[in-house]
């Protein structure tokens, strides 16, 4: 009944024989920008995304021109490119 109860990752941990926890790693990828005088500059979202969405872009060219390869890549540009609009729409409110 309890081995009903546990999910996939927590069956395929016991099976294997080694315990798989959620484990929480603390990541260092806060960029924090500094000016010219040694201070916080201004966090510039909006040009983040706008480099995001043009390695998303980049990145589709590159796919394969499959029929799945195609499929992919439009879901993918049509996900990565959003935030930007979105983010102007927020802030326009």
């Amino acid at each position: 009944m309890r081995e009903e109860r546990m999910g996939m990752n927590e069956k395929m941990g016991k099976e294997g024989g080694n315990e798989m926890g959620n484990v929480q790693r603390s990541t260092s990828n806060v960029q924090r920008p500094t000016g010219a005088d040694g201070r916080a500059a201004a966090f510039d979202l909006e040009e983040r995304l706008l480099d995001y969405a043009a390695e998303i872009i980049r990145l589709t060219e590159r796919v394969p021109h499959t029929r799945a390869g195609n499929h992919v890549a439009g879901q993918l540009l049509r996900s990565g490119t959003s935030p930007l609009p979105n983010h102007g729409e927020a802030q326009a409110a």
